[in-house]
C-alpha cells in the first residue's frame, strides 16, 4: 500500500501496522443476513488485523466517529526483499532515536481516524482512516467550518473517493459532505440509527493497536536498506550495556 499520500486528498491505501481487529458484533435475531456489507462483516470478524478504509474509485459513504483523530504518528515504509513495501513506525514517535531516519530515510506524517464505513444493505463497519498531510489539512478545515463540522456531528457524512493515476496526474482522494437526509435519495445508503453509532463507538480504535518495533528491530532493517551488517546485539550474559 503506498504511503498516506503528500499529493492533493490521498490517502494510504496499505494495509496498517495494527495488531488486532476490532469488528462489530452483529445482531444475529434476524437470522444468517445477505448483501456486500454482512459479507465484508464476515470478512472483517475473522481476520486477525484492524481493518484500515481503502479508498475506491467508486464514492463511498462514511461517517466519522469522533471529532477528533486517535493517533498521530510518523511511519517509514521500506521496500524489503522478497517482501514489498512494508510500514514501520518511525521510532521518534514515541521520543527515541530511530535507526531508520539516522540512514536518512525519511518517514511521513500519519493522522489516524475512526469512521463508520456504510454499505447499501445498512451495515456499518468500524475502520481505521490514515491520513497524510494534504488530506488531514482538508479534514481539519471541514472540522473547524461552522456551516459543516464538526467532523462527528449527527447528520454529517462523507462521500469519498480517488481518481485513477495517469502519466499526468498523480492519484488523489476526493472528500464532500453529505447531508443524512440526501443519504437515501441520493446514494442509496440509509443513515445510522443511535443504536448503531453506539455499538460503533464501542469498537473504536485507540494509539495502542499501532506497533512498535524495537531498535534492534529497525536496526536490522536498516542494515537491509544499506546493505551493511546489524551492529552486534550486546551479550547480556556477560554484563553487555
Amino acid at each position: 500500500m503506498p504511503p498516506p499520500d503528500e499529493e492533493m486528498y490521498e490517502a494510504s491505501d496499505e494495509e496498517d501496522e495494527t495488531k488486532e481487529a476490532r469488528p462489530l458484533a452483529p445482531n444475529y435475531q434476524d437470522g444468517v443476513r445477505s448483501g456486500w456489507g454482512a459479507s465484508q462483516e464476515a470478512i472483517d470478524s475473522t481476520s486477525q488485523y484492524a481493518q484500515t478504509f481503502k479508498t475506491e474509485t467508486k464514492a463511498t459513504i462514511i461517517k466519522f466517529l469522533e471529532e477528533t483523530p486517535y493517533a498521530a504518528f510518523r511511519r517509514h515504509w521500506v521496500d524489503l526483499r522478497m517482501v514489498g513495501k512494508r510500514p514501520f513506525m518511525c521510532l521518534q514517535s514515541v521520543g527515541r532515536d530511530c535507526p531508520l531516519c539516522a540512514i536518512g530515510d525519511k518517514p511521513g506524517a500519519v493522522t489516524a481516524f475512526n469512521i463508520a464505513l456504510l454499505s447499501d444493505d445498512g451495515v456499518a463497519a468500524v475502520k481505521s482512516w490514515d491520513c497524510g498531510v494534504k488530506l488531514t489539512q482538508q479534514l481539519r478545515t471541514y472540522h473547524n467550518d461552522p456551516k459543516i463540522g464538526p467532523l462527528n456531528k449527527r447528520t454529517l457524512y462523507f462521500a469519498v473517493s480517488k481518481t485513477e493515476a495517469t502519466k499526468r496526474q498523480q492519484v488523489s482522494t476526493m472528500v464532500n459532505p453529505v447531508r443524512e437526509r440526501d443519504l437515501k435519495e441520493d446514494w442509496q445508503v440509509p443513515p445510522l440509527d443511535d443504536a448503531q453509532i453506539e455499538r460503533l463507538l464501542e469498537n473504536c480504535y485507540t494509539a495502542d493497536i499501532l506497533e512498535v518495533k524495537t531498535r534492534r528491530e529497525l536496526e536490522e532493517v536498516a542494515a537491509e536498506i544499506t546493505g551493511e551488517d546489524a551492529p552486534d546485539e550486546p551479550d547480556r550474559r556477560w554484563g553487555g550495556a
